[in-house]
């Protein structure tokens, strides 16, 4: 009885290349999905590591520690344990595609120079896709097996029983981002300040401003007719990614075409993070061939990880905002 044939040289020569291309882009193929986009850069820049685990672990702060108080001489110092950290955890997500090799785009592209040209193409090909992907996920509500999104975190309505980090926020209520629902304002009168509102309630949560203003573009256009006069333009560079925008009271516009249509996220970046697994980020399996379709090859890409925060209360969200008042 016949066995498989074992694969020629040239099979393996082509093996060879594509592997070792694929290897040694793996650096590349994460650092131009974290340059794609505004968000992605910003988002990318506050990556943090864990190394496996059954859950994404995070300290977070919950009260004051009430034992700060002044003392004479002779006086004591509260041995009293106030708890005022508990943890929050988060369920890691797996985000995947692949690089497919089609028998007959082997024997057509036999030569190195042809290869090298494929695979180019297909690398960007999985950049630009898994970058869009990405995107989406992390700016969407997610309740099944997708990355969290920014609307799950930075929640409408942060009263309810939905837990975010394994915390119930209706019972926990230092676990709340700021909220504003827009529907009866006129964006032309109160647009902006609503916006001011959104800001002084982080400042006073935080004693600092928000680092940035997620959003559409559309929204962002609409801020920037408004505000035409006292508009602030800037370069916002991230590690070696630039863009362009415009800031309120030094805040800069993080603009996506993935974002809620009628939302605003006033973001404090470093209480939200990407965390990924370092063990699995970006990881390539070997080549297989599928089932029932000789000599084509795939491999496949996979990166685990979540976005996560340790304080809501550091984040607000205004929506529903249109023309209606």
């Amino acid at each position: 009885m016949a066995g498989t044939a074992p694969p020629t040289e040239a099979t393996r020569v082509r093996d060879s290349l594509w592997t070792s291309q694929l290897d040694a882009r793996k650096q590349e193929i994460e650092d131009n999905i974290f340059k794609a986009t505004p968000f992605l850069a910003e988002i990318g820049a506050r990556r943090q590591a864990q190394l496996g685990g059954e859950r994404i672990y995070l300290n977070v702060e919950k009260s004051k520690n009430t034992t700060i108080a002044s003392i004479g001489k002779g006086q004591t110092v509260s041995l009293a344990d106030t708890d005022p950290v508990t943890a929050a955890f988060y369920v890691w997500r797996t985000i995947a595609g692949n690089v497919t090799r089609y028998r007959e785009e082997d024997r057509i592209n036999t030569g190195r120079g042809m290869l090298f040209s494929l695979i180019d193409a297909k690398v960007q090909n999985l950049t630009n896709s898994m970058s869009e992907e990405l995107e989406t996920q992390l700016l969407a509500t997610n309740a099944t097996i997708d990355f969290n999104g920014i609307q799950d975190i930075i929640a409408e309505d942060p009263t309810a029983s939905t837990t975010v980090g394994a915390i119930d926020p209706s019972t926990n209520t230092w676990w709340r981002n700021d909220y504003y629902d827009h529907t009866s304002d006129s964006v032309a009168a109160l647009l902006v300040d609503n916006m001011r509102t959104r800001v002084t309630n982080i400042m006073k949560e935080t004693g600092k401003k928000p680092d940035a203003i997620v959003t559409t573009f559309e929204l962002a256009d609409t801020y920037e007719k408004l505000a035409l006069d006292l508009l602030t333009l800037m370069k916002r560079t991230v590690g070696d990614y630039s863009y362009e925008t415009i800031a309120y009271k030094g805040i800069p516009f993080v603009p996506s075409a993935f974002g809620l249509a009628d939302s605003m996220f006033f973001v404090t970046w470093r209480n939200l993070f990407l965390k990924f697994d370092p063990g699995m980020w970006f990881t390539q399996t070997d080549w297989k061939e599928p089932e029932n379709q000789p000599f084509d090859k795939v491999k496949q890409i996979v990166a685990r990880g979540n976005m996560c925060t340790n304080a809501r209360r550091s984040h607000s969200v205004m929506f529903n905002i249109g023309d209606t008042g």
